[in-house]
């Protein structure tokens, strides 16, 4: 199976990006994916399904000096024994050089979800929520990132309640409490596996 046919391009608004997915194109982004892809998978895909579309699908993003004329977002899901991977992440096409590359910079990872991945993830969710109520009950001290086994800082107090890992910051769970004490609205953030130490 050559994953960039199971790819659906576009559909386009813009004539820039209709014009540049040719055959050389199409044939760069396969060998992006064979050396970039592929090698996160855990065995082999049975089948895939996905989508290419530029991310700054406008005219007004495609002049010769546009910094994001050439950046695309791919969607992609991969059918295999074990179960589903997917990936949504931007990707940029040097024209020049007739090659893709990931986007970098915050908030953006070219990382495969495997099953394997996602039951790691799931994991050490459940710890992280197993390690916070425990705080919650008792607020005991000297508690450990179940992750990287740092130090922890955790504030239970009545406006907030924060527990966070400070040594590699794996994790962050931060609420603000309402009138009687609920935790009310915040977030539960964890670190991206593709950027941890």
């Amino acid at each position: 199976m050559q994953l960039v046919d199971q790819i659906q391009f576009g559909p386009f608004s813009t004539q820039y990006h209709s014009a540049l997915v040719d055959l050389k194109f199409k044939t760069a982004l396969s060998a992006f994916l064979d050396r970039g892809l592929l090698t996160q998978l855990d065995e082999p895909a049975d089948d895939a399904a996905g989508t290419l579309v530029a991310t700054f699908d406008n005219d007004r993003y495609c002049g010769p000096n546009s910094l994001v004329r050439n950046l695309f977002t791919l969607e992609l899901t991969l059918f295999g024994p074990d179960g589903t991977s997917d990936l949504k992440s931007d990707i940029e096409f040097d024209a020049n050089t007739k090659s893709f590359s990931a986007r970098t910079g915050h908030g953006h990872h070219f990382y495969l979800w495997t099953p394997s991945r996602k039951q790691d993830r799931e994991a050490e969710m459940g710890l992280i929520q197993r390690l916070v109520d425990d705080f919650q009950r008792d607020h005991g001290v000297g508690i450990k990132c179940p992750i990287c086994n740092g130090h922890v800082s955790a504030i239970d107090d009545p406006a907030i309640f924060d527990v966070r890992c400070t040594e590699q910051r794996c994790f962050q769970y931060n609420y603000h409490k309402d009138d009687t004490g609920r935790l009310a609205h915040g977030h539960f953030f964890t670190k991206h596996p593709a950027i941890r130490a």
